[in-house]
């Protein structure tokens, strides 16, 4: 096993002391809880429970890839046995531990996992016990005199299914901190690398061209240049159509049908002309990129990613920042960039000359400088 000197403990005290903003901190915990789940689902599926979950157990590589140490608490159970959850870090146990009392073994491993997400996103301990306190100490104190009364009144029904307003959600937000939150929340909810918009149209190229590269082992797509080209902005082709074995699609059509439908529900009072055309290419570009992003998805793919600040006038795009394939890391935001701009400048290429061209499914270059490490179809492999 590898020397990995981080570990989640670290990257949490790391993230809350510096600024970042919900949307990036919702981000960076997405995948990692990803892999949480899939962790326990694997251990449990072999009825090993760990019972003792907590961040400076995970340890953290450079990609982001967790991997769970400190088995000292293990203990392989077997169906329909129940088992102590004392032994679990105060701090991340459930009440039965407390208790002493028999209980799920999975159970124990799911709420230590629920303490590690609060303390992702909150920056603090769920359950903030000292050495001679219990849970129940904690719980009690927490409680004011008056909910005590209410709790205990027999004419009260607490309701077994709860909603959660959003004014609940504010309520439950420190009156000192909801302007900063406010602003945190008004912010343009872009990358931490875009900070203006050439940067934004430029990866929006390369982010194409990654998700095409993709995508291209399992269909062909047809490309057409474009017919407006910038000096300071990078150009790239326009995805007409997608061909998979048993079936075509009309992407460009499917965009322009969808960039009419808004244009028709969107306010286009005063707007010139000009105004309305340079709306409808960009929709129509965003639409290509949403729709490449969403059948990424039925082949395995799972993005790190962050949408567009909302608008009226516009489609939001999905901004990536980490592409994974069946929870193992592929592409980070360095690799995006790197090779969305080979990629970008291979399919541009394509069609400089040209007004349309077909690439096929496979193709020899978009796979060796794209798939080098990874065999995602069968019949690129032989």
């Amino acid at each position: 096993m590898p020397f990995i000197p981080n570990n989640l403990e670290k990257e949490i005290k790391k993230k809350h002391s510096s600024t970042i903003s919900f949307e990036e901190l919702i981000s960076w915990i997405t995948p990692l809880q990803y892999q949480f789940f899939e962790v326990l689902k694997y251990l449990h599926s072999l009825h090993i429970v760990h019972r003792d979950i907590k961040p400076s157990n995970f340890l953290l590589t450079d990609k982001q890839q967790i991997q769970l140490i400190d088995f000292g608490n293990a203990y392989h159970y077997h169906s329909n046995e129940l088992v102590k959850a004392n032994c679990v870090t105060p701090n991340y146990r459930p009440p039965e531990g407390d208790l002493n009392i028999l209980v799920n073994p999975q159970s124990i491993d799911v709420f230590s996992i629920g303490c590690v997400l609060f303390e992702m996103i909150s920056g603090k301990l769920f359950l903030q016990i000292s050495n001679n306190k219990t849970i129940f100490d904690f719980i009690n104190s927490t409680y004011s005199f008056d909910a005590n009364e209410i709790l205990m009144n027999p004419s009260i029904t607490i309701p077994t299914t709860l909603t959660v307003s959003q004014s609940l959600i504010d309520s439950s937000i420190p009156y000192h901190t909801k302007n900063t939150t406010t602003d945190i929340r008004r912010k343009e909810d872009l990358m931490r690398y875009s900070q203006n918009e050439k940067d934004m149209k430029n990866f929006e190229c390369y982010e194409q061209a990654i998700l095409l590269a993709i995508l291209n082992p399992f269909c062909g797509f047809k490309l057409q240049k474009p017919f407006k080209q910038s000096i300071t902005i990078t150009s790239r082709p326009e995805v007409v159509c997608l061909y998979f074995d048993y079936e075509e699609i009309e992407i460009r059509r499917l965009a322009e049908q969808q960039c009419e439908l808004f244009a028709l529900q969107s306010t286009t009072q005063n707007v010139s002309e000009k105004t309305r055309m340079r709306r409808f290419s960009k929709n129509r570009s965003t639409f290509t990129l949403n729709f490449l992003y969403d059948i990424c998805l039925e082949y395995g793919f799972f993005f790190n990613s962050v949408l567009s600040k909302k608008s009226k006038k516009c489609f939001q795009v999905e901004r990536i920042h980490q592409i994974f394939y069946y929870n193992k890391l592929w592409y980070g935001y360095d690799e995006i960039v790197f090779l969305g701009q080979k990629l970008n400048s291979y399919l541009f290429s394509l069609v400089r000359d040209q007004k349309d061209i077909v690439v096929p499914r496979g193709d020899p270059y978009i796979q060796k400088l794209a798939l080098t490490n990874f065999c995602l179809c069968p019949t690129l492999s032989k």
